[in-house]
């Protein structure tokens, strides 16, 4: 998901869910569950323990949305009734160190600065892609590029972020593939192409087809500092090859936020770092065992990238 920035400050365009800690005045539950009745039918007492404890697990879920809502910020100064949390139980993601900011892979993963005709500003994730055509393209998600309802001024390039010393450079045209629509994440995808070749000097990913499930993969962006902070990275398994018969998603369990949408899904393989895909939604990562998900380089989208000039 792209996050938009006003006054300075970062805010997510999506809809809310619950963020994993809660920020500000904590909570805390400290509660016995006591013995419901004295004596009388075993079956009885028991059912209604088992109410009372639902009742008590709902309660807590409740208050700690209304809580989370009503808190003006969170830890990292994003607008916390915005946020789109994809965290899978704990938060492990760990920034990314300066001195590697300059190397590959993550030279070539960018933060994207993006301005439409009313002044507003978005930020989101992109990465450098060696192609047959061109090396002066760029990887991310159709949703950072096509907003619905607005037009897109401008698309600022920042390889390995905004504070890396890496140059930078803009988007002068782009393609979205022609079955995209809001929601529409089999073809949440979109090549940018830019007013210079960045990847002499930053370096570039080449595209891997084929997604294998349980296979360590790993995921950096600019999701939890913010596009005009930090880039981050965690790593995990393929959960879901293919989350469904004829889907161009998989899934994986890498905790995300809003901001990573675009970046790549990484894999070292045979002496390079590749990209097996695009992060491009949340899928079921805010449920117990859930996942993140991107979009594969199935055949159309990857000779769409081969063929793009």
């Amino acid at each position: 998901m792209r996050t938009r920035l006003l006054s300075g400050v970062l805010c997510v365009c999506g809809k809310t869910i619950v963020p994993q800690r809660l920020t500000g005045p904590q909570l805390s539950f400290n509660f016995t569950v006591r013995k419901l009745f004295e004596g009388g039918n075993e079956m009885l007492r028991r059912k209604k323990f088992l109410r009372g404890v639902a009742l008590l697990i709902l309660t807590f879920f409740t208050f700690s949305m209304m809580c989370a809502a009503g808190s003006s910020t969170c830890s990292n100064g994003l607008d916390s009734t915005e946020i789109t949390r994809d965290v899978i139980g704990k938060d492990s993601r760990i920034n990314v160190a300066t001195s590697d900011l300059k190397k590959m892979p993550y030279s070539a993963i960018c933060a994207l600065l993006i301005k439409d005709t009313n002044g507003n500003e978005y930020g989101g994730t992109g990465f450098l892609v060696k192609a047959n055509n061109s090396s002066k393209l760029l990887l991310t998600a159709a949703h950072n590029v096509q907003i619905s309802g607005k037009t897109i001024a401008s698309v600022k390039v920042y390889p390995g972020g905004m504070d890396s010393g890496l140059e930078s450079a803009n988007m002068i045209a782009k393609y979205v593939p022609p079955e995209y629509s809001s929601g529409k994440y089999d073809y949440d995808w979109a090549i940018v192409k830019l007013d210079k070749d960045l990847s002499s000097s930053c370096g570039a990913f080449a595209m891997r087809q084929g997604i294998i499930a349980n296979e360590q993969v790993a995921i950096a962006g600019f999701g939890k500092n913010t596009p005009k902070g930090r880039m981050a990275r965690d790593e995990g398994p393929i959960s879901s090859a293919q989350i469904s018969k004829d889907s161009n998603q998989f899934g994986y369990k890498i905790d995300t936020s809003a901001g990573d949408s675009g970046a790549p899904v990484i894999k070292y393989y045979m002496g390079q770092y590749v990209a097996i895909g695009v992060h491009n939604n949340s899928g079921n990562a805010n449920f117990f065992g859930g996942e993140n998900r991107g979009v594969s380089f199935y055949p159309a989208f990857y000779n769409k990238v081969n063929s793009y000039s």
